[in-house]
């Protein structure tokens, strides 16, 4: 008998174990640490049903202000669309969390893009200081430098013409390839720092929406156009390479490069800046619906849309193993992209789709 107990209270011991570790692991997933994500855009309405939710306790903060947004200003701030853009792309993000079961992301918004205005030196040190004290593991960066009107603004700052012959052509293209690069280069160069300077958060970035090859090699000056319209059109038009681009050049171990493609297509978008060399991986960004504000819904279109894919899928991940590094987490999204000889020359990594 005392055989047959002993054997009975080992029985009993083990099941208590199991159960003990069972009941450990789901009290674990259901009290999993939050982690942060940061969309730096303009302004996210978390007034919105869809993503109170997903509200990080950071909240909105107001980048040029240095300080949490001011909530009187909200009328002010919807009449010019500066919550628009943001709140499209948090319900992108938000989308993917909400297929999670343990849905420990949290979202912040670092309002940093402001309609119409210059973002200079000083308020990078502002957002600096933000992400210090939120520490996201993941940042959305749906901004572009708006490619035509650069170029165009370049030309007209600067009164740059040309006669219809060839050394006339050679000598403007190449005036306004310095003057534009030299500005690309001095604002990437800030960008660098502050990516450099958070090296455990990865930074999703938008290729862009000007339909261009993101290049680095340079145009071949004999094939320029022999006159200046001719020439001046194909420059807006984005066909010419040796251009750079703000913040979408830029590859470093803590950022992905994301451009657009069609999903129900299964082709590039038209508008989407490509190219292998810079682009990491293609998501859908075409006809996309997500929320907006004033708890309203809309579809909107751009490689903006397609970038917010990328970083829900990231939290998706990290929501399963929140101990990945950044290099381990870029090779868990890579392994979910679908590669085919379709996107060869447009991403390295194919694309990302979630149907």
């Amino acid at each position: 008998k005392r055989i047959e107990l002993k054997k009975v209270a080992t029985r009993m011991i083990k099941k208590l174990v199991v159960f003990t570790v069972l009941i450990r692991s789901i009290f674990t997933i259901s009290l999993a640490a939050p982690f942060e994500i940061t969309v730096i855009d303009s302004a996210i309405d978390f007034t919105h049903d869809y993503l109170k939710k997903h509200q990080s306790n950071y909240g909105v903060f107001d980048v040029h202000m240095d300080k949490p947004l001011d909530e009187t200003k909200r009328k002010l701030l919807m009449f010019f669309g500066e919550y628009t853009h943001a709140t499209h792309v948090a319900g992108i993000i938000a989308s993917k969390l909400s297929q999670n079961q343990n849905n420990n992301g949290r979202i912040n918004c670092a309002y940093f893009v402001k309609v119409g205005s210059k973002i200079d030196e000083n308020a990078f040190q502002k957002l600096e200081r933000y992400l210090d004290k939120v520490n996201p593991r993941l940042a959305n960066l749906s901004i572009a430098e708006q490619y035509k009107l650069a170029i165009e603004h370049t030309i007209k700052k600067h009164n740059i013409t040309a006669e219809d012959n060839p050394t006339s052509i050679l000598e403007a293209h190449e005036k306004i390839q310095d003057i534009f690069n030299t500005h690309m280069v001095e604002q990437n160069r800030i960008w660098i720092k502050l990516f450099n300077n958070f090296p455990d958060t990865l930074f999703i970035i938008a290729a862009g929406n000007d339909s261009r090859l993101l290049s680095g090699k340079r145009y071949q000056t004999e094939m320029l156009p022999s006159t200046w319209e001719s020439y001046r059109n194909k420059l807006v038009s984005g066909v010419i390479p040796g251009f750079k681009s703000l913040v979408a050049q830029i590859n470093l171990p803590n950022t992905i490069t994301v451009a657009s493609f069609e999903g129900d297509e299964l082709s590039l978008s038209p508008f989407s800046n490509y190219g292998k060399e810079f682009v990491d991986v293609l998501a859908d960004g075409q006809d996309i619906k997500s929320t907006l504000p004033d708890n309203k819904w809309g579809e909107n279109s751009g490689t903006s849309m397609a970038a917010p894919q990328v970083t829900g899928i990231a939290a998706t991940i990290l929501e399963q193993n929140l101990d990945l590094n950044v290099r381990e987490l870029k090779k868990e999204i890579f392994n979910k992209a679908k590669t085919s000889n379709s996107f060869n020359e447009y991403s390295k990594n194919g694309r990302y789709f979630s149907n």
